[in-house]
């Protein structure tokens, strides 16, 4: 089963994602609604998956991004931008997110977004599989 942490301060787009994501199987959604409550939970759970809003109140979502992704080789980041942002936060996304919406959006995306987020961590878990010989070295 893949933890996903889902960021998000506004109660309304919270719960519409909470609502997406718990239909999604093989999958635990954790909450937190500010930077402070993801980093413990990034601490004690260690999920694979962080979906986050590019603006917390907290100014914390750059820092909050690169803690993630530096805990474990394939976790996967997704934010979510307001539709008035014209231009993504300035954060060093080029090389740390996988994929970013924009609120509101339609619930496809952001279920397809994870569905690949997870097919990747499949393939992650494969190719780290200590068990797993390379082609080159079958016998």
């Amino acid at each position: 089963m893949k933890k996903i942490l889902l960021v998000e301060e506004n109660p309304k787009y919270q719960q519409s994602q909470l609502n997406i994501l718990q239909k999604i199987p093989q999958t635990q959604v954790l909450m937190a609604t500010e930077g402070k409550t993801a980093y413990r939970i990034l601490e004690k759970e260690n999920p694979e998956i962080l979906i986050s809003d590019t603006q917390l109140k907290d100014g914390s979502v750059d820092q909050l991004v690169k803690a993630f992704k530096e805990r474990q080789d394939g976790n996967r980041a997704i934010l979510v931008k307001g539709k008035d942002q014209i231009k993504t936060s300035q954060m060093g996304t080029e090389d740390t997110l996988d994929k970013l919406l924009q609120n509101p959006y339609h619930p496809v995306p952001l279920v397809f977004a994870i569905k690949q987020s997870l097919n990747y961590l499949s393939l992650v878990d494969v190719a780290l599989d200590p068990n797993h010989q390379h082609p080159d070295n079958l016998n």
